[in-house]
């Protein structure tokens, strides 16, 4: 049992008073201080709390880290404990450095126990730097090229870390391996270091060369024939390299065989060259003609028809073939059919054989019976209702080279009217007919002829419904047409019509059976005449004999 000195001098100032004022023996103070130092330990019920010793924590981000601990309050005379706590509290986020944490217990009578201790956070680990694998890089300059790569560090604790690296990202490197040195230190001075290799290699490779298979092609004439091909090159640095041939694609290849000579060149100077052969084939390929399937005439004759017809050759080496015939174009073939034979032969001597059937077909008496129609005949009407028309037919034994008559209905001369009129005509030879027709259009466009009166001068033959002075009065006006039908004439005011007094003008026109018009006016006038005068009865006493007595003048 500990005893607290400072228990014992409170006890002792509080009653040293009453030991002086009452005489109470030393024995009993000594006896009051044990009582209450004996009280004093039975109200503090025996508490006591124990804290853990310092507890150190690794940094686990930015911020610290989270730390855990565990405290034990415990009191030996059972009294009940209340609580225990810490500030900060176990689980609290500790930042990186040294923190004090006090801790409390309490019981149930009031009684407070603590204790102290430190929780550290530190920062022990390095950084961890990512470096890029090996780099390598193919078709480097001889000078050098500037390469570019990404270096990253993270840490535990901080969340900026700059690393720096020797050669730099972006710099030039030189051609052949170059080692890389990184760095980098965080906040706490923790320092890691990595490594990695850059290799620069020179184009040294030549381009890889495609160039055809040895191949032969047949002439296309006897200087040979156009041979196309192509090449290719590829380069692991350029790409695709222009492929330079000699002769080139395209050249006239005589006949005989012919070295190739391909050759490529990169951009570094790196060649490579290649050869293939061409032949260009003498003519061996027989030509290619083309006849007809079969040709089929009617005859012209009783011994045949001539029959025209044709063919065609080809050469693969270009000069035309020659061609034979064992009965030529154009020739007299007897009625039935013929069998044609054609034979081609190149230059080289290289043949085709061809053959088609020419047939003629028989009974052709009718086929050589031709007739022939004018075209479409019009005339214009000059004089009469009928225009006098000639023209000619004709027909022809085509077979026997003979003129076969021909007869129309109507004939040549026949008399036509006005309008159009079909002329069928006929020809008859040997049992067969052949027919053929054709129109005469006869047109009428003269006018008619239109004689009217000069004037017609007449008097007033008394009063119209109107009470007004008129005569009727009558006219004849006349028409003729070149097609000596009579034309229809129509005239305004008509003859017979009432007529007032005074000049009025009379319009006719004739109209002739084809539609042509002729116009003409003339005046007529009516005078006042005896008919037309009004009988005027003057009353007595307006008399002559009295108008002296009216007017005064008799005395």
């Amino acid at each position: 049992m500990k005893i607290d000195l400072c228990l014992l001098f409170h006890c002792w100032l509080s009653q040293r008073e009453s030991w002086r004022r009452y005489k109470i023996p030393p024995t009993w103070a000594v006896g009051c201080l044990v009582m209450r130092f004996l009280g004093h330990w039975v109200r503090a019920g025996g508490l006591e709390i124990h804290c853990p010793t310092d507890v150190i924590v690794e940094c686990t981000g930015p911020a610290g880290s989270r730390a855990n601990f565990r405290v034990v309050a415990t009191n030996t005379l059972g009294i009940p404990i209340v609580s225990a706590t810490c500030n900060p509290p176990s689980g609290s986020l500790f930042k990186i450095g040294t923190t004090p944490v006090k801790c409390t217990a309490q019981d149930s009578r009031g009684n407070t126990s603590s204790c102290v201790f430190n929780v550290s956070v530190r920062d022990t680990q390095a950084p961890v730097i990512s470096v890029p694998s090996p780099i390598e890089i193919s078709c480097a300059p001889a000078g050098g090229q500037r390469v570019d790569f990404a270096v990253t560090a993270r840490d535990n604790c901080d969340t900026q870390v700059v690393v720096l690296c020797d050669p730099p990202s972006g710099g030039v490197f030189p051609v052949g391996v170059t080692t890389v040195h990184c760095q980098t230190r965080d906040g706490s001075g923790n320092a890691a270091n990595r490594i990695f290799t850059v290799r620069l290699r020179a184009d040294t490779v030549p381009p890889v060369l495609t160039v055809p298979a040895d191949f032969a092609v047949d002439c296309e004439s006897i200087q040979g024939r156009k041979v196309d091909f192509s090449a290719s090159a590829f380069d692991e640095c350029d790409g695709a390299v222009k492929v330079a041939c000699t002769p080139p694609s395209g050249s006239i290849f005589s006949i005989g065989t012919h070295r190739v000579i391909g050759r490529a060149v990169d951009k570094a100077g790196n060649g490579v060259s290649k050869f293939f052969l061409v032949t260009v084939n003498p003519d061996t390929t027989p030509p290619s003609l083309e006849v007809p399937t079969d040709v089929s005439v009617n005859c012209t004759s009783p011994n045949g028809a001539v029959v025209d017809f044709s063919v065609k050759a080809t050469d693969n080496c270009g000069l035309a073939p020659k061609i034979t015939f064992t009965k030529l174009p154009g020739s007299l073939f007897p009625i039935g059919t013929t069998q044609i034979t054609c034979i081609a032969t190149d230059a080289a001597g290289n043949q085709v054989v061809r053959s088609f059937p020419v047939t003629v077909r028989g009974g052709c008496e009718a086929d050589c019976l031709a007739i022939h129609c004018p075209t479409i005949i019009e005339v214009a009407l000059d004089t009469g209702a009928k225009a006098q028309v000639f023209f000619t037919a004709t027909a022809t034994n085509l077979c026997r080279a003979e003129a076969v008559p021909v007869y129309c209905k109507p004939g040549s001369g026949f008399h036509f009217p006005v309008g159009v009129t079909t002329v069928q005509c006929a020809a008859t030879n040997r049992g067969n007919v052949k027919k053929c027709s054709f129109t005469v259009t006869v047109r009428d466009s003269i006018p008619p002829k239109l004689v009217v009166p000069s004037g017609l001068v007449a008097e007033c033959q008394g009063f119209d419904l109107q009470a007004s002075g008129a005569a009727t009065v009558n006219y004849i006006v006349k028409a003729t047409d070149n097609s000596g039908l009579a034309p229809q004439i129509s005239c305004n005011p008509s003859s017979g019509s009432s007529f007032k007094v005074g000049t009025h003008t009379v319009i006719c026109i004739a109209t002739d059976s084809s539609g042509n018009t002729a116009t003409n006016t003339f005046p007529i006038t009516v005078k006042s005449g005896p008919k037309c005068e009004v009988d005027v009865q003057q009353p007595p006493e307006l008399a002559p004999d009295n108008w002296g007595f009216e007017l005064g003048l008799l005395g």
